[in-house]
């Protein structure tokens, strides 16, 4: 039987703002609302070297890869069915995909911003931009990370990143940790292909969720990473998201050529990150935010949240555990599981290498 809906439910979403470390944004009608393009957000940043100087929505649409950043994004925030059924987009009447072809996110209400940290998903110190600039992209996934906790805390609830490298160097981690004393709960990929044997970082940081993924049969992909730091895993294989190709926008070229596109099937744990950070923010919905820092106060909701995840996943037959986390997420039965007490999120909280020593300044924690 359901649970009911706590008091400061709301749905899809709403009222939680997702942050998004990636690659930048390219248009795309499935990242339209209320006619205008979410890259406009005011609090949207770039952190990757020269691009700085442009204005925000250049920043945001301008790399060699950024439609990364879209198909993470579509994700978590593309509005219900076709984007012919909503308004806006209206400015886009020559956009020829088959009403068939969408993609939904998985927290359509909730607000994503976008901020531009690399051109790549492989983290790394540095790593060229298009320009030949060296950039640590360490730093500016680090630098993106304390800007979100920056914004308004009881708004921001999730950081989204898609993104990994084979080192988790001090400074990344410690922001990190700031991110879960503020009650800022941090979603990473597990990655493939990155040069190592384990999950990539910051996934494997014991102050983040890292996310491995999934085939549609529930498999394990040979080419992902696994291993006793991922948390959970979600669908990552054969994922339905949205894509632009062609040429980028760049501040001298106003209106480059683009094709808009539903790729049927994308494969990464990148994916998997994005549908569970977008979970995390219904999860978040749902329970009211001000409601879980006011039960738990700010440092412990990331292991309430971890407490959820592992009473209400999916464990085929044979799960392996060791390596591929808690189980497969499973949303209905997540925003079904009743939160627990605050001696259990205390217990999970030390049993994640998160004592109370370590949460910071009393007066910031929230909990009444």
């Amino acid at each position: 039987m359901p649970l009911p809906n706590p008091p400061e439910s709301k749905s899809h979403g709403e009222g939680v703002i997702i942050a998004h470390p990636d690659t930048g944004w390219t248009e795309h009608p499935e990242l339209l609302k209320g006619n205008r393009y979410i890259r406009d957000n005011a609090l949207s940043k770039n952190f990757f070297g020269r691009f700085a100087t442009y204005l925000p929505a250049e920043d945001i649409l301008s790399g060699w890869s950024p439609s990364h950043g879209t198909t993470t994004a579509s994700l978590m925030i593309s509005e219900e069915g076709h984007p012919s059924m909503n308004p806006p987009n209206t400015n886009y009447p020559h956009y020829s995909v088959p009403v068939t072809d969408f993609v939904t996110g998985i927290a359509p209400k909730a607000e994503v911003i976008p901020l531009r940290v690399t051109d790549f998903v492989m983290l790394g110190s540095g790593h060229s931009s298009m320009h030949g600039q060296l950039v640590n992209t360490y730093r500016t996934l680090t630098q993106a990370i304390y800007y979100a906790l920056t914004l308004n805390n009881d708004m921001v609830g999730v950081i989204s990143i898609s993104l990994g490298g084979a080192r988790l160097p001090s400074y990344l981690e410690e922001a990190l940790i700031s991110a879960r004393r503020r009650g800022v709960i941090v979603c990473c990929a597990a990655g493939q292909i990155v040069g190592g044997p384990g999950p990539a970082a910051p996934g494997r940081s014991v102050h983040a969720l890292c996310v491995a993924g999934s085939a549609q049969d529930d498999s394990k992909p040979s080419e992902g990473f696994y291993g006793s730091a991922v948390d959970v895993t979600a669908p990552g294989w054969g994922v339905i998201v949205a894509r632009t190709t062609g040429n980028v926008p760049r501040p001298t070229v106003p209106n480059p050529p683009r094709n808009f596109i539903i790729d049927p099937s994308s494969d990464g744990t990148s994916y998997a990150t994005a549908l569970t950070a977008g979970a995390c923010a219904l999860w978040q919905a749902f329970h009211g935010r001000l409601n879980l820092i006011r039960t738990f106060g700010r440092p412990l909701l990331t292991d309430v949240f971890r407490y959820c995840l592992a009473n209400s996943v999916r464990k085929p037959t044979g799960w392996d555990r060791y390596n591929r986390g808690m189980g497969i997420l499973d949303v209905e039965a997540l925003l079904r599981f009743a939160l627990p007490s605050y001696s259990t999120a205390e217990l999970v909280a030390n049993s994640n290498y998160w004592p109370q020593s370590q949460w910071g300044d009393p007066a910031d924690w929230g909990r009444i």
